[in-house]
Protein backbone atom coordinates (compact mmCIF):
# COMPACT_ATOMS: atom_id res chain seq x y z
CA UNK A 1 0.00 0.00 0.00
CA UNK A 2 1.55 3.36 -0.86
CA UNK A 3 0.35 6.61 0.91
CA UNK A 4 0.63 10.26 -0.88
CA UNK A 5 1.63 12.61 1.09
CA UNK A 6 -0.11 16.42 1.01
CA UNK A 7 2.28 18.96 -0.81
CA UNK A 8 4.60 20.54 1.42
CA UNK A 9 4.55 17.29 3.99
CA UNK A 10 6.75 14.06 3.87
CA UNK A 11 6.99 10.99 6.26
CA UNK A 12 8.91 10.70 9.37
CA UNK A 13 9.43 7.31 11.15
CA UNK A 14 8.39 7.68 14.78
CA UNK A 15 9.73 5.17 15.91
CA UNK A 16 13.35 5.39 14.28
CA UNK A 17 13.09 2.20 12.41
CA UNK A 18 12.97 3.58 8.90
CA UNK A 19 12.05 0.20 7.15
CA UNK A 20 8.83 -0.08 9.63
CA UNK A 21 6.16 1.33 7.31
CA UNK A 22 3.28 0.40 9.38
CA UNK A 23 0.96 3.25 9.33
CA UNK A 24 0.94 3.62 13.55
CA UNK A 25 4.84 4.11 12.68
CA UNK A 26 4.83 7.04 10.16
CA UNK A 27 3.73 10.69 11.21
CA UNK A 28 3.18 13.23 8.79
CA UNK A 29 5.27 16.31 9.13
CA UNK A 30 5.85 19.54 6.85
CA UNK A 31 8.76 19.49 5.06
CA UNK A 32 10.10 22.36 7.33
CA UNK A 33 9.45 20.17 10.32
CA UNK A 34 11.29 17.58 9.43
CA UNK A 35 14.78 19.57 8.14
CA UNK A 36 14.60 21.12 11.36
CA UNK A 37 14.46 17.81 12.78
CA UNK A 38 17.17 15.93 11.12
CA UNK A 39 19.18 19.02 11.59
CA UNK A 40 19.06 19.90 15.27
CA UNK A 41 17.45 16.87 16.45
CA UNK A 42 19.01 13.60 14.61
CA UNK A 43 20.20 12.00 17.88
CA UNK A 44 17.25 12.06 19.64
CA UNK A 45 15.61 9.14 21.05
CA UNK A 46 12.69 7.46 19.13
CA UNK A 47 10.03 7.23 21.85
CA UNK A 48 10.62 11.18 21.99
CA UNK A 49 9.89 11.37 18.93
CA UNK A 50 6.47 13.77 19.63
CA UNK A 51 8.27 16.23 22.06
CA UNK A 52 11.23 16.75 19.29
CA UNK A 53 8.89 17.53 16.50
CA UNK A 54 6.99 20.07 18.96
CA UNK A 55 10.24 21.72 19.66
CA UNK A 56 10.97 21.33 15.76
CA UNK A 57 7.95 23.26 15.47
CA UNK A 58 8.53 26.26 18.10
CA UNK A 59 12.04 26.55 16.73
CA UNK A 60 10.78 27.29 13.39
CA UNK A 61 7.85 29.50 15.07
CA UNK A 62 10.86 31.49 17.01
CA UNK A 63 12.84 31.83 13.69
CA UNK A 64 9.37 33.46 11.81
CA UNK A 65 8.73 35.55 14.14
CA UNK A 66 12.71 36.79 14.51
CA UNK A 67 12.58 37.54 10.76
CA UNK A 68 8.89 39.00 10.78
CA UNK A 69 10.61 42.03 13.27
CA UNK A 70 13.56 42.32 11.19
Amino acid sequence: MRFEAAPGTTHHASAGNRRNCDIDNLMLVTKADNAVMNRWYSGSSPEYRQATLAMAQIKLAITRRQRDTK
